[in-house]
């Protein structure tokens, strides 16, 4: 344990408490009753900036508004225990966007995601464009998810007007 003076603080992590110093972390567990400190050296600052970066940003993820939701219950019954798929479909979007969006946005790609699964966006044109900052293009591309199959349905030409409408429309 180093003998410098240094003024140590306390942060609250799930699970356990931390004593954070500049360079060593004292890890005491609430459920361990010995009264041990496990010392975890940190290898560099940047190591942890880029840690509280990535999870200041995961606690930061927007819900989706009343218009998206709105379009949701429009086209798809939500039974009420769907509230956790609608976070994870969430979760999902704010994690493959790379571009600050606005809410209406957002919400307009919640509710594409939710009929369409994470994975078809994952590899879709509408998010290569949006990712490159195109968003008219990305707006275009909500025009080619209206097939299943071969066969062009007309539930989802209204849904993808009203999803594009959506994501079109400014604050």
């Amino acid at each position: 344990m180093s003998r410098h003076t240094v003024k140590p603080y306390l942060t609250l992590n799930r699970q356990r408490l931390l004593l954070q110093t500049p360079s060593f972390y004292f890890d005491r567990s609430f459920s361990n009753l010995d009264h041990n400190f496990h010392v975890i050296p940190i290898p560099s600052s940047r190591k942890l900036r880029n840690y509280d970066r990535i999870h200041r940003r995961r606690s930061r993820i927007p819900r989706i508004n009343p218009e998206g939701l709105a379009i949701l219950r429009q086209f798809e019954p939500i039974p009420s225990y769907a509230e956790q798929s609608i976070r994870e479909i969430e979760q999902a979007v704010a994690r493959l966007v790379r571009v600050p969006l606005t809410s209406n946005q957002f919400s307009a790609l919640v509710s594409l995601t939710y009929n369409l699964g994470e994975a078809n966006l994952r590899r879709s044109q509408l998010l290569h464009h949006l990712n490159t900052c195109n968003y008219q293009a990305a707006a275009h591309e909500f025009d080619s998810w209206v097939y299943v199959g071969d066969t062009r349905q007309p539930e989802l030409v209204t849904r993808r007007i009203a999803e594009k409408t959506l994501f079109l429309k400014s604050e």
